[in-house]
Parts: C-alpha cells; sequence; structure tokens
C-alpha cells in the first residue's frame, strides 16, 4: 500500500458514510421530493467515486481489494447524466 493509499480510503469511507446517514429511514418518494438531500448524498456520492479513482490510479492493487470498485467509481458521474438527459428531454426540438 502506497503512503496516500490510507488517505483515499479514509476519503470514500467517509463520503460512503454520510450519503448513507444523510439518506437513513427516508421512503423512496420523500427522497425525491427533497432536492436538498438529493443533492447531499449524489455529492457524497461524487466523492466516493472519486476517491476511489484517485486510489485506482495511484495503488491498482490495493484498489483491486476494494469490492466493485469499478461500479463504484462509476456512479460518481450517474447524477450528471441523468442532469443531462432531463435537459435534453426538456428542450423543446428544433
Amino acid at each position: 500500500m502506497l503512503r496516500e493509499s490510507p488517505a483515499f480510503l479514509w476519503d470514500a469511507r467517509e463520503a460512503a458514510m454520510k450519503a448513507a446517514s444523510v439518506a437513513e429511514g427516508r421512503e423512496r418518494e420523500s427522497y425525491l421530493a427533497d432536492w436538498v438531500l438529493q443533492a447531499a448524498v449524489e455529492r457524497q456520492l461524487e466523492i466516493l467515486g472519486e476517491a476511489l479513482k484517485n486510489l485506482r490510479s495511484a495503488d491498482p492493487a490495493t484498489a483491486s481489494r476494494v469490492p466493485d470498485v469499478h461500479a463504484i467509481i462509476a456512479t460518481r458521474n450517474i447524477p450528471r447524466r441523468m442532469k443531462l438527459r432531463q435537459v435534453q428531454d426538456s428542450t423543446p426540438p428544433s
């Protein structure tokens, strides 16, 4: 494990715990109706994905020990893709 790897893992763990704690006990409808909650969870997922992406770049051997690391990294882009799709869907045809 490289010297900076523990910091990346700590960032990832903290972001995952924050995302889980802020959404804990919320029903899907409640989550979807609360844009502030959505923004908080999305931001933590971005931080989580970025931390693991940085770990994978700096220390692939350690990153490979994180279950589903590639899928977790990919989640950081989902909110952006969803927002882009919403904008595209709401744009009137030319």
